[in-house]
């Protein structure tokens, strides 16, 4: 007989001698914890991470029927509405008490802020608390996952972030420190402290290192060029420096071609403008395409007349653009 669990696609074969087996086991042995009964079956639903559908699958229902024919499998609307909400409120509030407990004698609090999104192209934003305990233990708890519908702006980060820390209980007047990247909208939303609270933002040491390496150029990727060399041109001491002291066989850049990849940013920093901005969707792009290759021709002729050190390379971009947009 082939029974199919859930929708994570879990089957297996047993025969109708192993299926009386594991019916008798079921009602006395916890070594089959999905098929014990009473409000075991919730609790498996749940730490299984098991969809709802599954106690509505044919194969779920013939097997409670030959284990327990007087038993009554819940709906999922019963899981869905009250087993799962209550279940997570009493998790909050578990959670909660700890909190309290553990924070009484803390001297300090740190959080940590991420967002992300998802494959679907939905917004998530997080929240996880750090803090040592009496015991010298370190402890961190996500507060909350939230699916965001709106745009991450300061103002409603700041809101989701004091929101949190009202709803947690948190005292005020311990020092809070908030470690996140160098997204601007973070940035902004931590500049702002409300009344009565103490916090300090900084900045994750990792995300800090990470901008500044150098990028290479890839062909697949857009702006990617543009990027290299202005990575190029920002780290230009620091790169020296370490070709010197390292006694690499590469040959140091010139002042020349520094003077080269300085023009060259100028040529390629309104084509990178246009391009982030056309890749935009919130506003109708193809609207917009004239309006922005008037900006780049603009812009380069500009750079003509004010800088004679890159003619040749404006010309070269300005028929480009001619020939293939225009």
């Amino acid at each position: 007989m082939l029974f199919t669990m859930s929708s994570q696609c879990v089957s297996f074969d047993i025969s109708d001698k192993e299926l009386n087996t594991l019916v008798t086991s079921a009602s006395t042995n916890n070594k089959y914890p999905f098929f014990t009964l009473g409000d075991k079956d919730e609790s498996s639903v749940e730490r299984g991470c098991h969809a709802y559908s599954v106690v509505q699958e044919p194969a779920f229902l013939e097997l409670m029927k030959k284990a327990k024919p007087r038993y009554t499998v819940s709906l999922r609307q019963y899981f869905s509405q009250n087993h799962i909400p209550n279940a997570f409120e009493k998790a909050v509030n578990h959670v909660r008490s700890i909190i309290i407990n553990e924070c009484k004698s803390v001297r300090s609090l740190s959080f940590t802020i991420d967002g992300w999104t998802s494959r679907s192209n939905e917004s998530y934003i997080s929240l996880t608390v750090h803090y040592v305990t009496e015991e010298w233990k370190l402890r961190h708890i996500t507060l909350n996952l939230e699916h965001s519908k709106d745009q991450h702006t300061a103002i409603s980060l700041n809101n989701f972030i004091v929101r949190l820390i009202e709803k947690w209980s948190f005292c005020k007047d311990i020092p809070m420190y908030f470690i996140t990247d160098n997204a601007p909208n973070l940035v902004a939303a931590l500049r702002k402290v409300p009344d009565g609270y103490t916090w300090q933002h900084l900045s994750c040491v990792a995300h800090s290192l990470q901008l500044q390496m150098l990028i290479q150029d890839v062909k697949t990727r857009w702006n990617s060029e543009y990027l290299m060399f202005q990575r190029i041109y920002e780290l230009k001491k620091f790169i020296s420096a370490d070709l010197i002291e390292s006694n690499s066989k590469i040959d140091n850049l010139t002042r020349d071609q520094y003077s080269t990849i300085e023009g060259l940013l100028c040529v390629l920093k309104p084509l990178y403008k246009a391009t982030n901005d056309l890749c935009s969707s919130l506003f109708p792009t193809a609207a917009s395409i004239i309006f922005y290759l008037h900006y780049i021709i603009e812009t380069l002729r500009d750079l003509e007349q004010n800088n004679s050190n890159i003619k040749v390379s404006t010309f070269a971009y300005k028929i480009h653009i001619n020939e293939q947009l225009i």
